[in-house]
């Protein structure tokens, strides 16, 4: 299949490769490194005002390297206005709201996942919950500092995989903590894929995951002072970055 975006750079002669969508229906395209940079400024001009993520993965032992970007077009008044979003409750929010379970809904992001926010206190219990509701897959774990001096946040995007269906059905969950004792239990026991993710959000923010069988600092040297992605962050001057290696 071919989509519209495809199409359009077809009709105007802009070489690329379609890659079909993916399982969430998003429309994936390959573009040549030499082209890229001006096929970018066009996507810009074309709407695409958003850069939702940028990452990049080995494609084969010994093979290609990819560097992937994710766009969106932000629009007033496309599908739902954000307002509306938040007025709404999931289904899982109904659930956890019969059920006596505690938690805040956000609404939906932009893609019509649901979002929740989880106390700290109650996060290990409910992710149990979860587990055994069947969402039985964690796709994505990761933490931001959401403002200088103010509250940091881990974010965990949990799938439930059934066979024969072609959309799983995602929920976001939001645990917000101090920065002063920023503690959260741990979902290694639960979902074994937090494992490097967890640790990665404790090395660059400082986020305490309890009962992490193994946590420690992955990317940064062990004797590395501060916590490289808080806002309030300063970096150390090239001299004592010496010290600390």
């Amino acid at each position: 299949m071919q989509g519209r975006l495809s199409s359009w750079l077809v009709k105007h002669g802009l070489i690329h490769r379609s890659l079909g969508f993916d399982y969430l229906g998003i429309e994936t395209l390959q573009i040549k490194p030499e082209d890229w940079h001006s096929i970018a400024v066009i996507l810009y001009v074309y709407g695409y005002n958003y850069l939702r993520s940028q990452c990049a993965y080995d494609v084969a032992p010994g093979g290609l390297l990819a560097s992937v970007y994710h766009f969106t077009r932000i629009e007033y008044g496309i599908n739902q206005p954000e307002e509306e979003k938040q007025k709404m409750q999931g289904r899982l929010s109904s659930w956890l709201v019969k059920h006596g379970l505690i938690h805040r809904s956000l609404g939906f992001d932009y893609l019509g996942v649901e979002t929740l926010q989880i106390k700290p206190e109650d996060w290990h219990s409910i992710a149990v919950i979860l587990y055994v509701y069947g969402y039985n897959y964690l796709r994505s774990q990761c933490a931001y500092d959401v403002a200088p001096g103010g509250l940091l946040a881990s974010v965990y995007h949990l799938t439930r995989i059934e066979y024969g269906i072609n959309q799983p059905e995602e929920v976001c969950i939001k645990i917000f903590v101090s920065r002063k004792n920023p503690r959260i239990p741990s979902i290694f026991w639960v979902w074994k894929s937090a494992d490097f993710q967890e640790q990665e959000s404790y090395d660059m923010l400082g986020i305490s995951y309890d009962s992490h069988p193994r946590l420690r600092r992955i990317l940064m040297p062990e004797n590395w002072i501060g916590w490289p992605l808080r806002k309030d962050y300063i970096a150390p001057n090239f001299y004592e970055i010496q010290d600390a290696h």
